[in-house]
């Protein structure tokens, strides 16, 4: 039963609250960032749930050592959520770019 509150703690801590503090405060947060944040956190957190001491009965197998495994997920989905947002933000200029070179070489 304590594999499963910790695994909900940490899936709401690592998937869900990025996401949303993100896209309350930053302007330039976009769906890239939410499809990378949420998948990572999501990933990351059943995973270092899934080797921590709650499902193994008391030993911990994180590389640090702590019981916390929601910490290092919850860095990661911060992480990817900025660098997916920035991503396709330098994606979609692209983009932009290259249709008004196309305009401006061919004419309106």
């Amino acid at each position: 039963m304590a594999v499963l509150v910790i695994l909900a703690i940490c899936i709401a801590a690592s998937a869900n609250f990025p996401v949303l503090v993100l896209s309350l405060f930053w302007r330039r947060f976009n769906t890239g960032g939410v499809i990378g944040g949420m998948a990572l956190g999501l990933v990351s957190s059943v995973s270092l749930a899934l080797i921590g001491p709650g499902y193994l009965g008391g030993e911990s197998h994180l590389a640090v050592g702590q019981s916390n495994s929601g910490r290092f997920a919850d860095r990661k989905s911060w992480a990817r959520c900025w660098a997916a947002s920035l991503r396709d933000a330098i994606m979609s200029m692209r983009s932009v770019f290259s249709e008004v070179t196309f305009r401006i070489q061919t004419g309106p």
